[in-house]
């Protein structure tokens, strides 16, 4: 029988690299690009904005399929299997996310407007 080692330490905590090796991947086991990976400070803020672009873009899909499974609900027409409506939280919360997110990005370019004015003053 085998027995348990009760002196490890069941509450270590992970280092920086763990986390970035745990998360380095998406749930569908592709890599994410790491924007704190890249030196450029120009490129890694267009990565960062091109992110912000997608999750909007993934966001308003879902809210848009959303609103024709409700109208063709609506109307009594058939919707195809694996469709389905959200509930009226997750739309409010995604409309916010979405507007959140646009604010971030547009905050973003702003910010590297700026710092190229100043850098050509």
């Amino acid at each position: 029988m085998a027995s348990q080692d009760h002196t490890a330490d069941i509450y270590a905590i992970p280092t920086a690299d763990d986390l970035r090796l745990a998360t380095a991947t998406n749930p569908l086991g592709r890599p994410i690009y790491l924007t704190d990976e890249v030196e450029d400070s120009q490129e890694r803020l267009l990565t960062r904005l091109a992110g912000i672009h997608m999750a909007v873009n993934v966001i308003n899909d879902l809210l848009a399929n959303s609103d024709a499974f409700r109208e063709r609900q609506a109307s009594g027409q058939v919707n195809a299997p694996g469709e389905w409506p959200l509930p009226p939280t997750y739309v409010e919360g995604l409309f916010v996310a979405v507007r959140f997110l646009s604010e971030y990005a547009e905050s973003l370019s702003l910010g590297a407007l700026s710092e190229s004015h100043l850098a050509d003053a």
